[in-house]
């Protein structure tokens, strides 16, 4: 398959051991700033929202969220829950997506 042209991607690499400090760090904040600058869209891919306090934490710095769900196995309860809480934080939900595996 050929290249996508004008398509970045950087890794995370392994999990470390105190991911909420990494994030709460001013370089976080300069990375997203200079990503936004550089690039016209920027998509994160975050650790599952209910089970981890990540996402949350990643959405404050994001101008909006797009809540992937997957089918049969996402529950409306907690993706109500999840999208209640990224509103209270000020984070515009920007779509949806219903994966199915």
């Amino acid at each position: 398959m050929p290249p996508f042209v004008d398509l970045s991607l950087l890794s995370a690499g392994p999990t470390p051991p105190n991911p909420q400090e990494l994030l709460g760090h001013p370089l976080f904040n300069s990375l997203l700033s200079y990503v936004n600058h550089e690039f016209d869209v920027v998509l994160i891919d975050t650790p599952p929202a209910i089970e981890y306090a990540d996402s949350a934490t990643i959405a404050m710095h994001c101008s909006g969220a797009l809540v992937v769900t997957r089918q049969n196995k996402s529950r409306l309860q907690e993706t109500r829950q999840m999208t209640d809480g990224l509103a209270q934080l000020g984070v515009p939900i920007v779509g949806a997506v219903l994966n199915s595996f």
